[in-house]
């Protein structure tokens, strides 16, 4: 259910993010997967997801040696919040994929169920995913960013910290997969047993500050992944997205 996404840059395919399964026809993702910082947050000219991606040839230096075990999916419809693309909303996004003629993509690969308003707790088990590309994981070692990594934690007295900004509750555990990652999920264990996504990979950190230049920061690798939690603007981003399908 958690894939790779790739967008069209000039008619050509590139490596951009993370996301997952989470409906019918519904990828979760980070805003800033599905619009271009350098054009004032556009949305992008093509999105391609490829579920479960992973690679043909480990010790193969091209990024584009790929393989897609449940398919390539080709979105038709993507968005992210209105404030997010106007000033600096919440950094989610959303994306509807094209059917495979009467195939579905949540019918063929699954989907993840969404929890909101989740306040994380000490202690609670988290698992991060996503696909890195930067740094490190930009190197044939690091698989060229073809493969999908996850973080695993808990609480632990510094594992990972709570932060507030004006209406924003923020978590940033340890883990080191930085760009490429952003849109994957933040799966928690909700106290009915079950595991719930309950935001995605939205930025990343480290604690070397003197390659945060644009292009040079979280590598080789990051330190933390951040989030954001779903509060009640995720759930009037969503269904303001699904009254559009």
């Amino acid at each position: 259910m958690i894939g790779r996404i790739w967008s069209m840059v000039g008619g050509t395919w590139h490596v951009k993010c993370s996301g997952t399964v989470v409906s019918t026809d519904l990828v979760l993702t980070a805003g800033h997967c599905v619009t271009d910082s350098h054009s004032g947050n556009a949305y992008l000219e093509r999105i391609a997801f490829v579920p479960g991606q992973t690679w043909d040839n480990p010790n193969s230096a091209d990024p584009n040696d790929i393989r897609a075990p449940y398919g390539v999916w080709e979105a038709r419809n993507w968005w992210a919040p209105d404030s997010y693309r106007k000033a600096d909303g919440p950094d989610w996004g959303l994306i509807e994929i094209q059917p495979h003629g009467s195939e579905h993509i949540g019918n063929r690969v699954g989907s993840w169920k969404i929890a909101t308003g989740v306040s994380l707790s000490p202690g609670q088990r988290v698992w991060l995913a996503g696909y890195p590309a930067m740094g490190f994981w930009s190197t044939v070692k690091g698989r060229e960013g073809r493969g999908l990594y996850q973080c695993a934690s808990a609480w632990g007295g510094g594992d990972w910290a709570r932060g507030s900004t004006s209406s924003d509750i923020e978590y940033a555990a340890a883990c080191n997969m930085n760009g490429g990652a952003s849109g994957g999920p933040w799966l928690a264990k909700l106290s009915n047993g079950e595991w719930f996504i309950v935001g995605v990979n939205n930025w990343c950190d480290d604690d070397d500050k003197q390659d945060d230049a644009p292009g040079t920061y979280c590598t080789p690798v990051s330190s933390r992944l951040r989030t954001l939690e779903f509060d009640a603007r995720f759930l009037s981003f969503w269904k303001n997205v699904n009254a559009q399908l």
